[in-house]
């Protein structure tokens, strides 16, 4: 039967029409208009006292239907949870353009000296083609620019496109049909709009995400280099440089050797970030692929998998991390060459719980209609792998794929701590709080603010993974 098609044309919720102005205000604006009509409720309630005339019962009885239809239609939480994630994006996009536009040219183009800069050159000398960038002439413009300060350019022009592109939805929201609120994405984002928890991780998550990506904009000092402030467990605050006379100013203080600590968190933000997800990457696809091989096909091969899951489950991961980051470690590596270690290291030590988890469902899976259907029709095992098991088993892998992105930022952070991490000077979040413990009764600060953001960044993955599970498995929803 054909769906009769409603109008689709665009018409404008008045009160969400700030927030094309400040995205973020056409959520907040609605959602205090509960407030508003809560507050009228009880001065009717205070003005009529004990009357007991039918005047002052229909006057209460009028307040408290107007309160409930408006909290109906407009209490949402979820819609204040994103408007104060919108209004706190603004908020460091207007940071991010006010420190950084002055100096985009050391964003796009940092010092040669400067160590964690990534350039196109790196990359050409990486894949053997710094020849090309030299016999073209190019690799004193092209080649300078930075692919780390590139992302972060593309990544503010993204932020600021999707913040009024979701203020616009908001203002002037879509008419749907009752096939389209009823569809799985709809009824995704609804219920994921329910869940306190899950927005609040949302909102955590991206707010850390996006100030890694805008670290070149708002960091003007060299994280590795002591030389721009230099002075040593310099507590947050103004300061004179010792050998210019320079006032310079420090946000979070420095170190014990004179390097600025704002510089050095965010900078490790965006590594420890980047260890995280790439590992989950790693992870999952090595545990989607041999959990659905294992589930499809059974026999001696689902025995091998099962029996090498449970052989690298029975040793423990942090010794199995320690003896190969111990012998391969010990190999004179560069920064970047660390980091592939670790990140290889943790994600060939961490794909055995998706494999499991991905296991169950194709098994519960292959024996649904849908399945016998296209092993009827012919269809090869790799086809009905990749085309119908993987992608209807990947809910839960998603939930645990936003869990275990805060347990790897955690167990990178306690790797370096250990000083077995990435080696001095790269900064991570736990070898910044290494560095401080030593000085921890007279400088807290050193180790007390990567170790808060460390706490903020697990916590919302967390919040997040169980908001995704409340959305995506049925057996939740309306919980």
């Amino acid at each position: 039967m054909t769906a009769i098609i409603k109008d689709h044309t665009r018409n404008p919720t008045p009160l969400a029409l700030p927030g094309l102005v400040v995205p973020g205000l056409g959520h907040l604006i609605p959602w205090l208009g509960t407030w508003f009509y809560g507050l009228r409720l009880r001065l009717v309630q205070l003005q009529v006292g004990k009357q007991r005339d039918a005047a002052a019962r229909q006057r209460v009885l009028e307040a408290e239907d107007a309160s409930r239809n408006w909290f109906k239609r407009h209490g949402d939480h979820g819609d204040l949870i994103i408007g104060v994630g919108m209004l706190t994006h603004v908020a460091v996009l207007v940071w991010t353009l006010v420190t950084g536009l002055p100096r985009i040219g050391s964003v796009l183009f940092p010092e040669i000296g400067f160590q964690l800069a990534f350039t196109v050159q790196h990359l050409a000398a990486t894949f053997g083609l710094d020849v090309v960038l030299t016999a073209t002439g190019l690799h004193e413009t092209l080649g300078r620019l930075d692919l780390h300060g590139l992302l972060s350019v593309l990544y503010v022009i993204a932020m600021i496109a999707v913040l009024w592109i979701m203020a616009y939805l908001r203002a002037f929201p879509r008419q749907l049909n009752e096939d389209q609120l009823n569809s799985n994405g709809q009824v995704f984002l609804r219920t994921m709009k329910k869940s306190r928890n899950g927005m609040i991780g949302l909102v955590g998550a991206l707010m850390m995400i996006s100030i890694a990506f805008v670290t070149p904009w708002v960091t003007p000092f060299d994280p590795t280099s002591p030389t721009a402030i230099n002075i040593t467990l310099a507590a947050p605050g103004w300061h004179t440089h010792p050998d210019t006379g320079v006032p310079v100013f420090s946000l979070l203080g420095t170190d014990a050797i004179g390097r600025d600590l704002w510089s050095r968190i965010l900078y490790g933000a965006r590594i420890s970030l980047s260890i995280g997800f790439v590992t989950i990457l790693i992870a999952g696809s090595i545990g989607t692929a041999l959990g659905a091989a294992a589930g499809l096909f059974g026999g001696w091969l689902d025995r091998a998998i099962t029996w090498f899951i449970d052989l690298m489950l029975s040793v423990p991961r942090l010794v199995l991390l320690l003896a190969i980051l111990g012998i391969f470690g010990s190999q004179d590596l560069t920064g970047s060459g660390k980091v592939f270690l670790i990140v290889a290291t943790l994600g060939l030590t961490g794909w055995m719980g998706v494999s499991r988890i991905v296991r169950g469902q194709v098994l519960s899976l292959a024996r649904q209609d849908f399945i016998q259907a296209a092993r009827a029709l012919g269809l090869s095992p790799l086809r009905i792998m990749v085309r119908h098991l993987v992608p209807n088993a990947l809910a839960p892998v998603i939930v645990y794929a936003s869990l275990a992105v805060g347990s790897t930022i955690l167990l990178e952070a306690g790797l370096s701590f250990l000083g077995i991490g990435i080696a001095q000077p790269t900064p991570t979040w736990g070898s910044i709080v290494s560095d401080g413990k030593e000085v921890l009764l007279n400088s807290p600060w050193v180790a007390t603010f990567p170790g808060l953001l460390i706490v903020w960044t697990v916590l919302s993955f967390n919040l997040l993974g169980d908001g995704l599970r409340d959305a995506l498995d049925p057996k939740f929803r309306g919980k």
